[in-house]
């Protein structure tokens, strides 16, 4: 009798164990699974993302020449950071009148906080004029190589 029970008892274990196997089993399939849909999701909002990116840095490059675009093409300076453009109103005529700096957006994408700072210190009037001067005398003639290479 006692033999028995205990053959129950270890079947009843090997049983569980067993069962909960699978069910351990299952249960890493299923995240496995969750897993893939996840990553292919996140795969796929970083590449759409990716190419918004893109397609607004190749937009930039050609705002000039739209339709909507208010100003000189030739006026217009790219430098891309921290802001698309800045535009010398009137540099074409060699006469600036005033400066404008643009930043481009496509979409709904709004300023970063580093753009919004510079919109501020615009708006701000903390705009100022400097000069560096660098003084090349004594330095003596720069080697610029065969002169006959220059024509």
């Amino acid at each position: 009798m006692i033999f028995e029970i205990i053959i129950g008892i270890v079947l009843g274990i090997i049983l569980t164990i067993i069962i909960l196997n699978q069910i351990h089993k299952r249960k890493i399939l299923e995240l496995k699974s969750e897993f893939r849909d996840s990553e292919k999701e996140i795969k796929n909002k970083t590449l759409s993302a990716s190419r918004r990116s893109l397609v607004g840095k190749f937009i930039e490059k050609f705002v000039p020449f739209l339709e909507r675009f208010d100003y000189e093409p030739s006026d217009a300076h790219f430098i891309g950071q921290p802001i698309d453009y800045i535009i010398f109103d009137g540099l074409h005529e060699d006469k600036v009148r005033k400066i404008i700096f643009l930043e481009v957006k496509s979409g709904k994408s709004k300023l970063t906080s580093r753009e919004r700072s510079l919109k501020e210190a615009i708006e701000n009037k903390e705009v100022y004029w400097d000069e560096l001067r660098v003084d090349t005398e004594g330095l003596g003639d720069l080697d610029l190589g065969n002169e006959e290479d220059l024509s």
